[in-house]
């Protein structure tokens, strides 16, 4: 099916003849307005022409390309008109390119002059040796010439502009656009969208850019005024809500992304205000919202090969796919078959109802792209519908179907294009850049939208095996433990501790930046004393044993006493306090020494190991694995490794969605927070554990027994307190295990209900199964509404938000619960996996018996399944950053991907390219643990 808009084409002129038109009608009519400044019609017009005598005089006519480096100003609009009125042809690379892109452009098209400022040079001073001429600099010279129009005869097809855009090859192509297409454009939309002489349309465009086409000339054919506004305006959601908020802008074009920027902000309309919104699609929802707050919507649609705009549509209210609409003036539209599907049979229409490729036609196709004859042979196809001699048809790339009602919509691509901010990108453009840098061997870009319907562009990249693989070079681990042991020798020199025996120094409490006061670290210190010394240890050693916090509480309780630590600073300082008393200390020594560099002490040597909030500094799960082995093997029979401190893997993402809310303004959209809360947890730099890791360790090393999983006691709100555990790995010990132990969902009883089934004696044994932790409540609540709604809001909305119905339970009630009444409680991760809630086993204190928490025998996994990966993290953290700074001397910045990801395989289906991975900002559920507190609620 096609659709054929032609009309009677009025009398041949060129835009700037239009204009000065205007300029001869309405000289004093303000014509451009830019921050305090202001230009008439009839000063345009003589300015123009005076730089357009000057261009003439150093070579510049039709056929001559002009290369246009100008700043947003006035003199923008000058310079432009000059060489239009010369004969020339502008080309407007965009201020700030990569030196690469704007030689390749310049050398591409055999540019003749560089229209420029000059103090722009510096950034220019890598491109060829073209002839300048200075608007600022040679103004002098300009304005010596004479302010007459100029009397220039232009053939049909030659050139107004030529505008670069993303090739798939890896270089931008040149689009040739003759001066009877822009006409034919502005011409059309001057009837429809329409702009009258009252009208202000603001401009926000940059000029590399053709949506800023009509911006620049649309006003002042039709003798109405443009606001020009600086790109730190445009950029600026609250500063450009305000600018089109001003009764008097009645005109604005923009891409969606650019609306939903201003929406976010808070925009609540103008009244006066016609949106022209395209560059990329124009969903329902954006839509309805815009019409609220606008006079009039317009949804346009066209590539650059078709002179900016192709297609209109009125926007009404509604709950349809807006639709493309209908051709503008003497404009083709064709619905083909397929190339696929008719390989080598003629271009044939497919009927209403049946998807087909676009091809656009008549007067605003392009002259073809600039020295690419094979990819013009490709893209412009002979029309043979219109049957007029020498007229093509340009084959969009997009799938479309025609509606009932005869407007067009959008299906989606053929190919690897898409629109980002409404720049047309190749991806295969962007996979050659980035395929060019020496550590990367695999790379794939997609378009991926973001919660806002923005679309981002996503690097996945697998780097080569020299920075992918290092966490399989033993050497390497060394560098990761050296920025430890500097973080924390930098940590004791600054002790000012009067108690040289108690040094709090560093413990930095994430969830308000500041130090933990120090009566909570005492606790924290003496609960993990009386934990250890539980265990009735006798001969210890302990693996980071810092400043001596537990050493010098511990150790009069035992026969031998081993400390190390990788920091000098921490041992210097331990020594200086046993000197003082060599006798009472005679039974301990402290080294210097990283855990995986202890002496070869006998198997035995010692009863109990403590590694206290230390693993969490370890550079990858495989470190720790192998340091466990090995300090088993140092433990006799019956004695324990008490590991404290542990972090939480399944409540990482809690924890950072915690501090970062905390954190952030009552303005924070809840999409940033989302983004905030996903870049800390693939920056952390800590080695977090699944709970579920040390029961698989039992596999690994026969020797250990059993494990004991406690969460961390006190009614503190810190973070030692609230995410963190203490597991103790039992060494050659005797275990009876119950293997049909009395379960209780958390939901079938409660704390009463315990309470009297203690106090009349019908527990021996029980477990509490999935006790939602009050303690972390909050920190839950907001990571399940991050991970389950879609809606945008500000943080201040979500901190006046309602709890859910869930009956919490602090970790504290049930321990004193069991004091009282005479039981043992243990409190531990829960076996579900859900973060926020915990298990409790319930025992007699005169059952001696060892309760496992887990009586099956987990699957075991590959261990780096079982944490994450600071280690790869350290050193693809440098990887990331050199490949930004690679990529942005090649790439402009609407190409820059918004987000890499590096994997270790790029997953391919065998047919596409279809990548399975995740976008970024998603929140990624990983098997075993699917549930979640949302859940629970639902059954």
């Amino acid at each position: 099916m096609a659709f054929d808009r032609s009309l009677v084409r009025a009398a041949k002129f060129a835009v700037h003849q239009l204009i000065e038109q205007q300029a001869a009608q309405r000289p004093e009519a303000v014509a451009i307005e830019f921050e305090q400044q202001q230009m008439s019609y009839g000063e345009l017009n003589r300015r123009a022409n005076q730089l357009a005598h000057h261009l003439q005089s150093v070579g510049v006519g039709p056929g001559r390309l002009v290369s246009l480096c100008v700043e947003r100003s006035l003199e923008m609009f000058v310079a432009l008109l000059g060489v239009l009125k010369s004969g020339g042809t502008y080309i407007p690379p965009r201020s700030g390119l990569p030196n690469d892109r704007l030689e390749f452009m310049m050398e591409d098209s055999q540019s003749a002059v560089l229209l420029t400022h000059r103090h722009l040079d510096e950034q220019l001073s890598t491109t060829p040796a073209l002839q300048r001429v200075y608007l600022d600099r040679d103004a002098e010279t300009i304005a010596q010439y004479s302010d007459a129009n100029l009397n220039v005869e232009l053939g049909d097809d030659d050139r107004a502009y030529i505008i670069y855009t993303s090739g798939s090859t890896g270089k931008p192509k040149g689009v040739q656009i003759k001066h009877s297409a822009l006409v034919n454009l502005l011409r059309s939309m001057q009837r429809e969208p329409g702009i009258e002489q009252s009208d202000t349309l603001l401009a926000m465009t940059t000029i590399s850019f053709d949506l800023a086409v009509p911006d620049l000339y649309l006003p002042l054919i039709a003798g109405a005024k443009i606001r020009l506004i600086s790109r730190a305006v445009a950029t600026n959601p609250a500063q450009l809500s305000a600018v089109l908020s001003e009764p008097e802008i009645t005109f604005v074009q923009a891409t969606p992304a650019t609306w939903r920027m201003v929406l976010a902000a808070g925009w609540k309309g103008n009244p006066n205000l016609k949106i022209l919104c395209g560059g990329e699609a124009l969903n329902r929802a954006l839509a309805n919202q815009l019409l609220d707050r606008a006079a009039s919507l317009w949804h346009m649609y066209g590539p650059t090969e078709t002179t900016v705009w192709s297609m209109l549509h009125k926007v009404t209210a509604g709950n349809d796919m807006v639709p493309l609409g209908r051709p503008i003036a003497n404009t083709q539209i064709y619905l083909l078959e397929n190339q696929a599907r008719r390989q080598d049979d003629p271009l044939m229409m497919v009927p209403v109802g049946v998807a087909g490729e676009l091809y656009i036609g008549g007067d605003g196709v392009a002259l073809g792209y600039l020295n690419r004859d094979e990819l013009n042979a490709d893209r412009f196809i002979p029309d043979t519908f219109s049957g007029e001699p020498g007229a093509y048809l340009y084959k969009t790339g997009d799938l479309a179907r025609y509606r009932p009602d005869g407007n067009l919509e959008f299906i989606g691509r053929g190919d690897n294009q898409v629109k980002i901010r409404g720049y047309r990108v190749e991806l295969g453009d962007v996979e050659t850049a980035i395929a060019q840098h020496p550590s990367v061997r695999e790379t794939a870009v997609l378009a991926k939208e973001d919660a806002t319907g923005n679309k981002r562009l996503v690097a996945y990249v697998v780097a080569r095996s020299e920075v992918d693989q290092v966490d399989n070079l033993a050497e390497a681990y060394g560098d990761q433990i050296e920025q430890w042991e500097n973080v924390w020798s930098n940590a004791y020199a600054q002790s000012t501790e009067a108690d040289p025996t108690f040094n709090s120094n560093g413990w930095n409490d994430s969830f308000t930046g500041k130090p933990m006061p120090e009566d909570e670290v005492q606790i924290w210190v003496d609960q993990t004393v009386d934990r250890i010394l539980d265990l009735k240890p006798k001969r210890i050693l302990e693996i980071g044993c810092g400043m001596g916090l537990l050493l010098f509480r511990i150790a009069p309780e035992c026969e031998a006493y081993v400390g190390t630590d990788i920091s000098a600073e921490g041992i210097e300082n331990i020594q200086r306090q046993l000197d003082r008393d060599p006798e009472k200390w005679s039974h301990v020594q402290v080294a210097q020494a990283a855990a995986h560099e202890l002496a070869a002490f006998a198997p035995g040597s010692f009863d109990t190991v403590i590694i206290n909030t230390v693993i969490q500094y370890f550079p990858s799960i495989n470190y720790l694995v192998d340091v466990i082995q090995q300090l088993s093997e140092f433990v006799t029979a019956g004695g324990h490794i008490f590991i404290g401190d542990v972090r939480n893997l399944n409540l990482l993402e809690t924890f950072h969605t915690g501090v970062q809310y905390g954190f952030a303004p009552d303005s924070l959209t809840t999409e940033a927070l989302r983004v905030r809360v996903q870049q800390k947890i693939e920056q952390e730099k800590e080695l977090v554990i699944r709970p579920d890791f040390f029961e698989a360790l039992k596999q690994h090393i026969p020797s250990i027994t059993h494990v004991d999983t406690h969460l961390k006691r006190g009614h503190a709100s810190n973070e030692l307190i609230r995410f963190r555990s203490d597991v103790t790995l039992c060494i050659k010990q005797p275990i009876s295990t119950v293997q049909e132990l009395p379960a209780y969902l958390w939901e079938e009883t409660s704390l009463d209900n315990l309470y009297q089934m203690m106090s009349g004696g019908s527990i021996d044994c029980l477990k509490i199964t999935d006790v939602p932790d009050s303690r972390i409540a909050t920190e839950v609540h907001i990571t399940e509404w991050l991970a389950h709604n879609d809606e945008n809001m500000i943080v201040r909305d979500l901190r006046e938000a309602t709890y859910p119905g869930i009956r919490y339970a602090h970790p504290e009630d049930f321990w004193q619960l069991g004091d009282e009444m005479g039981y043992r409680i243990n409190v531990g991760w829960p076996a579900s996996g859900i973060p926020g809630c915990y298990d409790v086993v319930i025992q007699r204190c005169n059952n001696a018996s060892a309760i496992a928490f887990q009586s099956d025998v987990p699957e075991l996994q590959p261990w780096s399944n079982y944490a994450n990966n600071p280690f790869k993290f350290n050193a693809l953290n440098q990887f990331v950053p050199q490949l930004r700074n690679f990529l942005a001397e090649i790439l402009p910045s609407h190409m820059m991907p918004s987000y890499f990801v590096v994997l270790d395989t790029l997953p391919l289906t065998p047919m596409v390219k279809s990548i399975a991975v995740p976008c970024p900002n998603r929140r990624k559920t990983v098997p075993p643990w699917p549930q979640t507190m949302w859940h629970l609620r639902l059954h």
